[in-house]
């Protein structure tokens, strides 16, 4: 009965990690966005745990149940399972913004490097990041880039940011291994879709961007 006991227990946890965690980072990624996949990193590995939690304490008291085991030991096993579940769901509803400005688009940029300024960046880590704003906002680098792409003897890194706040004077700031670079983008008022822009020097790598809808 133990062996059922172990089984169920592992069989659990998998599915309430990865079933737990696959809800958890749709709903952090609808509420907040792609964000270059940090919303559902977060939602996955955050609360994925949770659910493997419950999903053990759920098989364990299952077995126990309706196995030949302590029906009263499996009840109280598969309260817990739903205690846990109940304040995992507490907890991703106060991760999520009460309220906060909307948008309806996204800033799309790419940074084409030589491959010699990335030698040993590893993507994503905190010697690659980057910051966007407008008019006299701060602008500091602290988001990862989670994107990159290299051919030949060029690397692009890949963001995206939401088209909120002022759009004059707007600038991506990377902090790319030891540098850190600025790049102003020619935006306009935010008003549908903009496709690609040329690719235009910048300071230590060329620049493009467009405008999609969320």
């Amino acid at each position: 009965m133990w062996i059922r006991a172990t089984l169920a227990a592992l069989l659990g946890a998998a599915l309430g990690f990865f079933a737990t965690g696959f809800v958890a980072a749709a709903v952090l990624v609808r509420a907040l966005g792609q964000r270059d996949g940090g919303p559902g990193m977060s939602g996955f590995f955050g609360f994925g745990p949770i659910g493997g939690i419950a999903g053990t304490l759920l098989g364990v008291g299952l077995v126990l149940r309706f196995g030949g085991g302590s029906a009263g030991w499996g009840r109280g096993l598969m309260i817990s399972a739903g205690v846990v579940m109940a304040i995992g769901g507490m907890l991703l509803a106060s991760s999520l913004p009460e309220s906060g400005p909307t948008y309806s688009h996204v800033i799309e940029f790419q940074l084409e490097y030589p491959a010699a300024t990335l030698a040993g960046v590893e993507i994503p880590s905190a010697k690659a990041m980057w910051g966007a704003a407008g008019a006299d906002l701060d602008d500091k680098p602290i988001s990862q880039f989670f994107e990159k792409e290299c051919k030949g003897d060029v690397c692009v890194l890949s963001g995206s940011v939401a088209a909120l706040g002022p759009m004059n004077n707007f600038r991506i700031v990377a902090a790319v291994g030891p540098g850190k670079y600025r790049y102003p983008l020619d935006l306009p008022a935010v008003a549908g879709p903009v496709d690609w822009s040329e690719w235009r020097a910048g300071d230590g790598a060329r620049v493009r961007w467009r405008i999609v809808k969320r």
